[in-house]
């Protein structure tokens, strides 16, 4: 297998997904919409009331963006899931068809920033665009460059100090989701697997049923996932794409994945990976977690 850019490439799995899913944890609606009243069903003036609402949600974007790894059942903020599965799209972009990978394996934005200047503003590539967290994340990024670029900076400082954002961002996400501090750069990490696709395969573990739309509100992107439990939610099973002008087909992405595995021929299969997240949590000895650390640790190596 070898790599290509190629400038709009699609998800194999994905292409355009149109089907609108409700995350089960919690609702957007109920997290836009405030009480009217207080406990002992008084009235407050819209000052007071906005206050209070401020305080409340500070408090709970405080206590919702962290996973404290106790046990079953861990849950992270949307903000954390869309940052890490906008690293999935930064390191890999297999064609199922042609075996192709036309990503660059490496924390440098690639998805973002490498696929049209027109598009930066919309989050670059298309997959980016198929799930809201993931949208929303790119879509800061690259507002974050598009500034630097207002402010005079050249191309290249502003690609700099935006990957500068994104790998702060990713380093938050990966230390509220897995165990043990952020990987330190290591160009002999990705030699511990012999698959490279291995890291794909781990990466595909971190999901959440999505929604489509443009973007989330910060204190949208403070809700909680589910909790993990190393199966899919039953939306990701019968996923319904559409093609225009008149191609509707239904997919099982959990047999995506697995078969993605067979396919590839990576180290692990994905019931494997699964079958280790069943107590709720990633833990420092599973494969899952070392696959993962190992490609995050790569992932730094070269990054201008």
């Amino acid at each position: 297998m070898y790599k290509q850019r190629t400038p709009l490439a699609f998800s194999a799995s994905l292409l355009i997904a149109v089907i609108l899913f409700a995350l089960p944890s919690t609702s957007i609606a109920k997290a836009i919409t405030s009480d009217t009243e207080t406990g002992a069903g008084t009235s407050l003036s819209k000052t007071e009331k906005e206050k209070n609402e401020d305080i409340k949600e500070k408090n709970e974007d405080i206590k919702e963006d962290k996973s404290p790894h106790k046990g079953k059942g861990e849950r992270v903020s949307l903000q954390v899931l869309g940052t890490l599965q906008l690293v999935s799209h930064d390191l890999y972009n297999v064609n199922r068809i042609t075996e192709i990978d036309s990503e660059d394996d490496k924390l440098n934005l690639s998805t973002l920033l490498d696929y049209g200047q027109e598009n930066i503003a919309n989050g670059g590539e298309p997959r980016n665009g198929e799930n809201i967290a993931v949208h929303t994340v790119a879509v800061e990024l690259g507002h974050e460059y598009l500034h630097f670029l207002k402010e005079g900076k050249t191309p290249q400082e502003a690609r700099h100090l935006t990957v500068q954002i994104y790998i702060h961002k990713v380093k938050e996400a990966y230390e509220k989701t897995f165990p043990g501090s952020f990987p330190k750069p290591d160009p002999n990490a990705d030699q511990i697997f012999a698959n490279d696709l291995d890291g794909d395969l781990a990466l595909r573990t971190i999901l959440d049923p999505f929604i489509v739309g443009k973007t989330l509100s910060k204190k949208d992107m403070m809700q909680l996932s589910r909790p993990m439990d190393g199966t899919f939610d039953p939306a990701f099973r019968h996923i319904t794409i559409i093609i225009p002008p008149n191609n509707i087909f239904t997919i099982d992405l959990l047999e995506r994945d697995s078969s993605f595995a067979q396919q590839f021929h990576t180290d692990f299969t994905f019931e494997h990976f699964l079958d280790e997240l069943t107590d709720g949590k990633y833990n420092t000895n599973d494969d899952v977690m070392k696959v993962i650390k190992a490609d995050f640790a790569s992932a730094q190596v070269g990054i201008p």
